[in-house]
């Protein structure tokens, strides 16, 4: 019996067909399906929760004053922010209020522009390639004006910020389904609840780690990367004591977030 030989030919092909396999499921991962609905309302994919790359939540502080630089130094940030979003990135945008009871009501949009062509929303979008006009009318203007309208005034003033309960919150609702996650936090980080205070003293932290209240409030934050847009205050009731960022640094380090945790200074203050 003759040995069977693979011949030139039949191993060039071989190769072709592996490559045109392995090609096709590369552009499906990366790429995506090019025919996707959109939710007019959201512009999310409909039933396709799966095929957002990201999801991204923005908790906004309206707990105290901020002035106008400092205004315009966070519209300017979240803009960029927004400007470049993941292939259908899911962004949610909610209040954090002096609420008793963490309700959540937010703002949510998707990034309606596919890896490689747009989705279509039907009745709204007849053209199936991606509208630069659309991502700026549906997606990008709306949340850049939502935080406009949100940012506290000069004179705002609330009693409790409390920002550890609404972290549990919105990780808990929206970040532990996501495939990806990234936490946007707009805030001067000065936790005041029923549970826990900043406005004494900074807590140690490895004290505050054994504690009850950690526990009551800790999340698993695995595979969300964390931003802080740190909001100064060097004078008043709200000024933060020493070593503040430090906490946080370690705080979100416990629950799992991805390093590195990035606070960016937000100054400004004395423009009152």
């Amino acid at each position: 019996m003759q040995s069977e030989q693979t011949s030139p030919t039949r191993t060039v092909a071989i190769y072709v067909f592996s490559g045109i396999v392995l090609a096709a499921l590369f552009g499906y991962m990366i790429f995506g399906p090019t025919d996707v609905e959109l939710d007019p309302k959201t512009l999310c994919p409909r039933g396709e929760e799966n095929l957002s790359a990201r999801t991204t939540v923005v908790l906004l502080d309206r707990t105290d004053p901020i002035t106008e630089v400092q205004q315009q130094h966070i519209l300017g940030l979240l803009s960029a922010v927004f400007g470049k979003p993941l292939p259908y990135e899911r962004v949610v945008l909610y209040p954090l209020d002096a609420r008793k009871d963490i309700v959540l009501e937010g703002l949510v949009l998707c990034n309606p522009r596919g890896p490689k062509k747009g989705g279509r929303i039907e009745e709204v979008s007849t053209e199936k390639e991606f509208d630069e006009k659309l991502f700026r009318d549906k997606f990008l203007n709306p949340l850049t004006d939502s935080v406009r309208k949100m940012l506290p005034s000069a004179k705002t003033t609330q009693t409790d910020s409390p920002i550890m309960e609404m972290i549990q919150a919105v990780a808990v609702r929206d970040l532990k389904p996501a495939r990806a996650a990234r936490l946007i936090l707009v805030s001067d980080m000065m936790q005041y609840s029923a549970r826990h205070s900043h406005y004494k003293a900074t807590p140690d932290f490895k004290e505050f780690y054994r504690s009850d209240v950690f526990k009551e409030v800790s999340v698993d934050l695995t595979n969300t990367e964390v931003l802080i847009l740190y909001i100064t205050r060097t004078r008043g009731p709200s000024r933060q004591p020493p070593n503040h960022e430090e906490f946080w640094q370690q705080y979100f380090s416990a629950l799992n977030a991805r390093r590195p945790i990035v606070i960016e200074r937000i100054r400004g203050e004395a423009w009152q």
